[in-house]
């Protein structure tokens, strides 16, 4: 596995990684929320991906800037934060059922 930097990662022309990493609860307890990159094809990846091509670029083309407030949780930052479900079964979050995001309009 190698941990992408999600600084650099390009999701979609104006998104990267790094946009769909952060939420508050991740922040306020101090977190580490890493991508490790499944060898080969990484079906988080092309679910992220699509997400940020088919929602968020439109989105952004229609009603301009906002913010996400909750995006791509990593399984480890899943085990402290979930509640709501067995935090070890896939997830919209995780992005390995899917991808989701929470966004907030400006």
């Amino acid at each position: 596995m190698a941990i992408l930097d999600p600084t650099v990662t390009r999701l979609s022309p104006h998104f990267l990684l790094s946009d769909v990493m952060g939420c508050s609860s991740i922040y306020s307890k101090g977190l580490a929320n890493v991508f490790d990159k499944k060898s080969g094809r990484d079906i988080r990846l092309d679910n992220l991906k699509a997400l940020c091509e088919h929602a968020l670029e439109p989105i952004l083309a229609l009603q301009g800037s906002f913010s996400i407030s909750y995006g791509f949780i990593s399984p480890e930052v899943s085990r402290e934060l979930v509640t709501y479900q067995d935090w070890r079964k896939p997830s919209h979050h995780r992005a390995d059922l899917g991808a989701a995001v929470d966004i907030l309009p400006h």
